[in-house]
């Protein structure tokens, strides 16, 4: 061993001497040192990887390649043995990792630089250039060993050799006597020139106050990031094809966020992707007493080496995530929670440690969560883990859906899709339990193990207060029926599949669901067609949200609901729909909105006191049938409708302080009314001269003049009083703009048998 330390010191100082003479253009500005360090740090990136490549081959072929990458990235053009190897790419750096370090380090000397940085950052900055040089160093000359062949460690621990010294030169050694390495340097400057004067997100969390919200604008940041208090963090929501999104992104494949702390904290991430990191998120607590509780909300997680290494006692809450090409999903270890719940995990490619890999007592839950065209072994357990697995899909894995661990390895290769030791009926683990139901596990399934897992769903289930009405949503069968027990739920609530959903109890309306959540309470949408029933429920809130949002594939049914002080009552669109029967709006906003392709049918429903009853534009359709509308305070209309299709039979529209119904949008809007009364409103109908096109207001204002018409309005028998009529309309029973381009609208009232 004295002889290979000997070996190696004597070696250090011939590259030492070498290099310390080389001609090197010195540091002069404050933003080459900047780009120097990222350069050093993304070339020691670079040559980490190949060392590892090195020890992971058993070709000595390839072995030989990457002993001469390494000399060529760290020697560059002008050291010793160097090579150009076109396949590398090593030709093209111009210089090697050593002469960019003498470099760096001269600087580092320099006094000017001390002006730019902090004291500590300064003193951090010399510490690393004393000690990491000595590192690189002794990798070149063991890289060169290794390339001659003469290794006195041999081929593959000679490249195991020079993976540590360069790991050691990055300062990734977790070891109380030595200090930060280049990767750290690297983290305290900014990522690149043009950031040099902008203030990075490191810097804003530090300055936020704990439990403070940060917004983070679209676009590519790359930085470390370490978290260590209670913030919420928000990007821009995702967009579908990829822009307006907010990316994280890792430099030189390390973590991209760690989260830590010795006291308990909780960490919210919304609407932001995870890029390219080694591990995308780290989470650990490091004292007994401390608890990391993370958060996330529609996160991606693409590329990356580890999306989530979850450690301690520590939990991690994921809700419509989704996990695109990582060489693994999540590590848990301690006592670790993981809860996935409307997740989506592709493109997974990894060993026999799987895309889940649980140990010790951590568990994991996923619900109704999809797995698919992923390679290798999804779920790993250890047998003191535990797991529930609930309505979830597995498809096309080519490996084993659920794997325990400490079975007999040979069998790993076995056609199971599930594989599991026979352990019996309800296949027990020592101190561990798999439960679950209601999944989908594409494949040959081992009939004596875990088949359980693919019984179905229950078709019924009950909820009382204090419990989560998501929870029984994620669990129940499709067209399953989930009773409510009387009671108040505060909770953002998705549906994505068909279901009944009733209040339970003699009184009333006795099952209140508060507004007082981001958003809606109800959002209701699928990829493919539901059909969904509500009823016997009160929506409440304090003048914001809406309560129900139905978008693509949702046919809704509601009836005896009450939606009352809400910003809006109903939002559909997107092809959606809504037949409501028996329901009371009172004292909200705008109680239905109709966007573009929305439906909505309403009969023997009653709106009272609310600013507008009814807002629809974009080819949706509305019809309204023996339904009351009073006292809306809008002093535009009760009921304003553009290129929509709108029929009213038997209704009553009272006492608004606008007009009872405005039409906008020219001949792409129709009005049948039939048997109805308009009263005691501004006017009865507001005949708007406009148009329909997109890039136009839909009023007449700003429109081309050909596209510019009335609405189409057919009807008879309707009661709609002028001014110096019993309840008559005070300005007017109708309003236009133009009379001479308007037949006489009076035919409305006129008897008429319906066909």
């Amino acid at each position: 061993m004295k002889r290979i330390m000997s070996l190696l010191v004597l070696g250090w100082l011939a590259v030492s001497l070498a290099v310390s003479g080389a001609d090197v253009e010195p540091i002069s500005s404050y933003d080459d040192f900047v780009a120097a360090v990222e350069r050093l740090s993304d070339l020691l990136d670079r040559a980490t990887y190949v060392a590892i490549s090195g020890f992971s081959s058993y070709d000595s072929e390839d072995q030989s390649a990457a002993a001469q990458e390494l000399v060529n990235l760290l020697g560059g053009p002008d050291g010793r043995d160097y090579k150009a190897v076109s396949e590398s790419g090593s030709a093209d750096e111009g210089v090697g990792i050593l002469e960019l370090y003498v470099n760096v380090q001269t600087a580092i000397r320099d006094d000017w630089l001390s002006d730019r940085v902090t004291p500590d950052s300064y003193f951090v900055f010399r510490d690393v250039a004393g000690q990491a040089g000595s590192f690189l160093e002794l990798a070149y000359e063991v890289a060169i060993d290794a390339l001659q062949s003469r290794s006195v460690f041999g081929s593959v621990e000679g490249f195991r050799m020079c993976y540590a010294l360069l790991v050691a030169a990055r300062g990734e050694f977790n070891d109380p006597f030595l200090v930060a390495g280049i990767q750290f340097l690297a983290s305290l400057l900014p990522t690149s020139i043009g950031d040099s004067l902008q203030p990075s997100i490191q810097a804003s969390i530090d300055a936020l106050p704990t439990g403070e919200t940060l917004v983070l604008e679209p676009g590519i940041y790359r930085e470390r990031l370490l978290i260590t208090k209670d913030i919420t963090i928000r990007g821009t929501s995702q967009a579908g094809d990829g822009t307006e999104e907010t990316v994280l992104e890792s430099v030189a494949w390390d973590a991209v966020i760690t989260i830590a702390s010795d006291k308990p904290i909780r960490v919210v991430m919304e609407n932001i992707t995870i890029r390219g990191g080694g591990t995308g998120i780290i989470a650990r607590s490091i004292r007994d007493e401390a608890t990391v509780d993370l958060v996330l909300r529609d996160v991606v997680f693409l590329e990356n080496g580890g999306a989530l290494a979850v450690e301690g006692d520590s939990s991690v809450e994921c809700s419509n995530c989704r996990f695109d090409s990582n060489k693994s999903v999540v590590y848990a270890s301690g006592n670790v929670i993981v809860d996935f719940t409307r997740c989506e995990i592709r493109g997974y490619r990894a060993t026999l440690l799987g895309s889940a890999y649980i140990q010790d007592s951590a568990s994991l839950s996923m619900t109704a969560c999809r797995f698919f065209e992923n390679f290798g072994n999804l779920i790993v357990l250890a047998p003191s883990a535990s797991m529930q697995l609930v309505n979830c899909d597995i498809e096309n894995t080519y490996a084993h859906a659920i794997v325990v661990a400490g079975t007999d390895p040979n069998n790993l290769n076995s056609p199971c899709g599930v594989f599991m030791r026979s352990v019996g009926d309800e296949a027990p683990l020592p101190l561990g339990t798999i439960t679950g139901y209601g999944n989908t596990i594409q494949g040959n399934v081992c009939p004596a193990t875990l088949l359980f897992l693919t019984d179905p769903a229950p078709s019924e289930l009950t909820v009382s207060p204090g419990e989560s009405i998501q929870a029984a949503i994620d669990h129940i069968a499709d067209g399953g029926v989930i009773t409510i027990e009387p009671g108040m739920y505060v909770e953002a609530i998705t549906i994505d599949r068909s279901l009944i959903l009733m209040g339970a109890g003699e009184e009333p309306h006795g099952v209140v669901l508060d507004a007082n959540v981001e958003g809606s309470v109800l959002s209701v949408s699928a990829s493919s067609p539901i059909e969904i029933a509500l009823s016997n429920l009160v929506f409440q809130g304090q003048g914001m949200g809406w309560a129900i949002d139905v978008g693509e594939n949702a046919s809704v049914e509601i009836s005896e609901l009450e939606f009352r002080d809400l910003g809006t009552g109903i939002r559909v669109c997107d092809g959606g729909s809504v037949e409501a029967s028996d329901c009371d709006f009172t004292g909200n906003g705008s109680t239905v909105v109709l966007g573009s392709n929305g439906y909505f049918t309403g009969s023997w429903c009653s709106f009272s006191d609310n600013r507008r009853a009814i807002m629809s534009f974009g080819s949706s359709v509305c019809t309204l049938t023996d339904s009351t509308i009073t006292g809306c305070t809008d002093d535009g209309e009760a009921i304003s409708v553009f290129c929509t299709d709108l029929e009213l039979r038997s209704c009553t529209i009272r006492d608004s302080v606008g007009s009872a119904i405005q039409l906008g949008g020219g001949v792409a809007t129709k009005l049948h009314i039939v048997n109805s009364n308009l009263t005691g409103n501004a006017y009865g109908i507001d005949l708007t001269y406009g148009s329909c096109n997109p890039s136009d207001d839909p009023n007449w204002e700003g429109a081309t003049s050909s596209d510019r018409s009335y609405a189409t309005v057919t009807g008879w028998n309707n009661r709609i009083p002028g001014p110096d009529e019993p309840d008559g309309n005070r300005e007017g029973a109708f309003w236009y703009c133009f009379p001479d381009r308007l037949s006489d609208p009076s035919f409305l009232t006129q008897p008429q048998e319906e066909e």
